[in-house]
């Protein structure tokens, strides 16, 4: 962990890594914050991949919704459910170990997923606002 966390933070010292480190481990080792971690995690993967999915199918399947504005939802829900099948299920896990168990490769391949996925919507409510003013 210290030499994954020396990388990312290049200026923090072998100390203070370890007092973040044994800050975290003591959070996480209570049971019931696991479990209450784990199921609210829980919770927001299946509504938000159940939600966004029911949105995006009732706006494909209705040609009566499909304007502008709600193509432009259905765009949304469709970079939530990305957010929710490629990020959400690695943040509870690489929490509750403490470390990031997914390789080298993985870590900053996740980093970009996030500017991805926060960067795209903004792009997208640009492009709405150019077309209505």
């Amino acid at each position: 962990m210290a030499e994954v966390t020396s990388q990312l933070v290049p200026n923090m010292s072998d100390e203070e890594q370890n007092v973040t480190s044994a800050a975290t481990d003591d959070v996480m080792s209570s049971t019931w914050l696991r479990v209450f971690f784990v199921s609210l995690y829980g919770i927001i993967f299946v509504l938000g991949v159940s939600g966004n999915s029911l949105v995006v199918y009732v706006i494909c399947r209705e040609k009566s919704l499909q304007t502008t504005t709600n193509v432009f939802i259905a765009n949304l829900a469709v970079s939530d459910v990305m957010m929710c099948l490629l990020a959400v299920p690695f943040t509870p896990i690489s929490g509750l170990l403490s470390d990031w168990v997914f390789g080298r490769v993985c870590m900053p391949l996740y980093g970009n997923l996030f500017l991805t996925l926060f960067y795209d919507p903004a792009d997208r409510l640009k492009t709405y606002l150019s077309w209505q003013f």
